[in-house]
């Protein structure tokens, strides 16, 4: 297991072996020194620096304060888990490192396990993608999890071997959950490998096996059944130029005199600048000062006339 205290210091020079810059690897010891880790999943909120992690023997293990040090891991594998399986994929929620979920990617055994306490306690949230409450049967295998929330609530996503499937309501207590069938007639019943989503935006996006990438954009629970297409669609701008230095140019159509907000957010999703700007109709053309920001990986992110878009911008010197 590795880190990198500061991403920013891997120079943007173009050449493959920069990579290299400023990793930190851990020196604890497992049990099984031949175990490899198969998922890892790092929270962003309330318990920062937590690390989540799975070896490929089946054993979950949980560490905090990731980022400094070389503290020693704890392990958190379920009781109720099955002996043997493949951990394939862990979701933490992005608000509570204490959630997470932990998916199992076998045949035949039980493939979804929840947590509310960072691990001390695992309920089974199958629910309907298991024909058997063991496991066993005809349901498909799941491959990827991952957790969005979003205005109304919170968006469950799993991949799995026929499809992508989501959730807004996890039933914890009687294992009922209902998961629906996301892009049935886009990207339909092939093999979903993973999905990463952006909280920012709602924006997802799915990987198939063979079937090529789907994205869309989830920003309220309604959305997951597919009745009502998504409330809000991309707002399209330009940034230049990208890479900038001291300054860059926001370019936008305004179809009408309205505000606009423009955020500037890091690499981790946190708000660097914000301001408003009262659009004139038609072709605005802003020029935004950078000269404070250190160089690296920033997002723009504008709102404006119910809309919302955002652009990779790179900060050189």
């Amino acid at each position: 297991l590795w880190r990198n205290d500061n991403l920013s210091s891997i120079p943007l020079d173009g050449s493959w072996d920069t990579i290299s810059t400023g990793w930190f690897k851990y020196s604890f010891e497992l049990a099984d020194s031949n175990a490899s880790i198969t998922a890892i999943a790092a929270s962003q909120n309330n318990v920062a620096n937590r690390v989540y992690f799975e070896l490929n023997d089946r054993k979950i293990f949980k560490l905090d304060s990731a980022n400094i040090g070389n503290p020693i891991p704890v392990e958190i594998t379920g009781g109720n888990m099955p002996a043997g399986g493949y951990v394939s994929g862990i979701a933490v929620d992005p608000r509570n490192a204490d959630k997470l979920m932990v998916v199992f990617s076998n045949y035949s055994v039980y493939s979804l396990f929840y947590s509310e306490d960072a691990g001390a306690t695992w309920k089974k949230v199958g629910g309907n993608l298991e024909q058997n409450s063991n496991g066993t049967g005809n349901g498909p295998s799941c491959r990827y999890a991952s957790i969005l929330p979003v205005e109304d609530g919170t968006i469950y996503l799993v991949s799995t071997s026929t499809g992508l499937f989501a959730t807004d309501s996890l039933n914890i207590v009687q294992d009922s959950t209902r998961w629906i069938q996301q892009g049935a007639s886009t990207i339909g019943n092939v093999v979903t490998v993973m999905t990463d989503v952006r909280q920012t935006d709602g924006f997802t996006a799915v990987a198939t096996h063979g079937n090529g990438v789907f994205t869309t954009h989830y920003t309220r629970t309604w959305e997951i059944t597919g009745i009502k297409e998504p409330a809000i669609s991309g707002f399209d701008f330009n940034i230049y130029p990208n890479p900038a230095s001291e300054y860059f140019y926001l370019e936008f159509d305004a179809k009408q005199n309205s505000q606009f907000q423009i955020i500037i957010l890091d690499e981790r999703g946190r708000t660097i600048n914000e301001l408003s700007h009262l659009s004139n109709a038609g072709m605005n053309n802003i020029r935004i000062e950078t000269g404070k920001l250190i160089p690296g990986i920033y997002f723009c992110k504008v709102i404006g006339e119910g809309k919302t878009g955002m652009k990779k911008l790179v900060i050189l010197k």
